[in-house]
């Protein structure tokens, strides 16, 4: 990561505050980050330790436990409107879970740069998280600032839906395996399910394998994917818990698929676009969609191989 500082304050500008109510950070060696800190994060972020009297003050009038001691600064904020500050906060921190699955819970304050210091205008939103504590890794940071920093403006509506319910989903993981499960479900079919009435797990599965792989590997994704999928009958309509394994695989595809989907989409076109190339992806593979899948070099949206993921096929 780098550590240059941002780009100089002048008068009037604004800055989202993001205080990480229950994070705490590892860095690249699996130890906890130590205070103070001060870490640029690109995307226009910079991840900072708080102070003993803000850490203090937000426990107290939140009345938490333990004491936060991190936040997330975000900086090229351009408008003053609530409901458009909320939504940034929102949208990049459902982000995080396709490069880290994590849910910290989250306060952000709207601070604005008025006779040469940081002043606090209004609380923006609040976003509940898992309830208990986060560990966020510095290296999976820097991943999610590359997203942000990437993702594509004007997509279709159902990839935010899906994103939405993918978050709540890493959420609910660590307190009830089967919301997680349901959500997930939802997250998975609002993203690749367009269109589909017939042959549903087929279908469905057959477009998840060729959106993050090719070649042999295909076959053996779009077995594991109506496996998966298959679990969410099997609580339904079964009654039958759900597993662990089968929320983390499903959670760890969606890391991959989601800003897979965001990139097909953009350079197919749409949404449409994207589902009728996945959708001829078993008759001959589109050069669009082969660039997605293996792409030449790093890609902010192949931050996730689920193909090498120990135990994952």
């Amino acid at each position: 990561m780098t550590t240059k500082p941002g780009a100089a304050y002048w008068e009037g500008r604004l800055r989202l505050t993001c205080i990480l109510l229950d994070a705490s950070v590892l860095n690249p060696n699996g130890y906890f980050e130590e205070f103070p800190k001060r870490t640029v994060i690109p995307g226009g972020m910079v991840l900072a330790a708080l102070g003993e009297t803000e850490s203090r003050r937000i426990s107290s009038r939140l009345h938490v436990q333990r004491p936060p001691r991190w936040r997330i600064e975000m900086f090229d904020i351009e408008s003053d409107d609530a409901d458009e500050l909320s939504a940034i906060v929102r949208h990049r921190f459902n982000l995080l879970c396709c490069a880290q699955r994590s849910a910290p819970s989250v306060l952000a304050l709207l601070d604005r740069f008025t006779g040469g210091a940081w002043r606090r205008v209004c609380p923006v939103a609040e976003i509940s998280g898992s309830g208990r504590g986060v560990f966020l890794d510095e290296e999976r940071l820097e991943a999610w600032g590359e997203i942000v920093a990437a993702w594509p403006s004007g997509l279709d509506d159902r990839i935010a839906i899906s994103l939405e319910f993918f978050r709540e989903s890493v959420a609910e993981r660590q307190v009830s395996l089967s919301k997680s499960l349901l959500t997930l479900a939802v997250a998975f079919e609002s993203l690749i399910g367009q269109d589909l009435k017939a042959e549903l797990n087929f279908r469905l599965s057959q477009r998840a394998a060729f959106l993050v792989s090719n070649g042999p590997a295909s076959h053996r994704v779009m077995v594991r994917m109506k496996d998966l999928y298959g679990a969410r009958s099997s609580l339904v309509h079964g009654g039958r818990k759900a597993s662990p394994d089968a929320v983390t695989k499903l959670q760890q595809f969606m890391m991959r698929a989601i800003p897979s989907m965001a990139r097909l989409s953009e350079v197919a076109g749409g949404f449409k676009g994207a589902n009728q190339i996945l959708d001829k992806a078993p008759f001959g593979l589109d050069p669009i969609l082969r660039d997605v899948v293996s792409p030449k070099g790093e890609a902010w949206w192949a931050r996730v191989d689920v193909c090498k993921i120990p135990g994952w096929l």
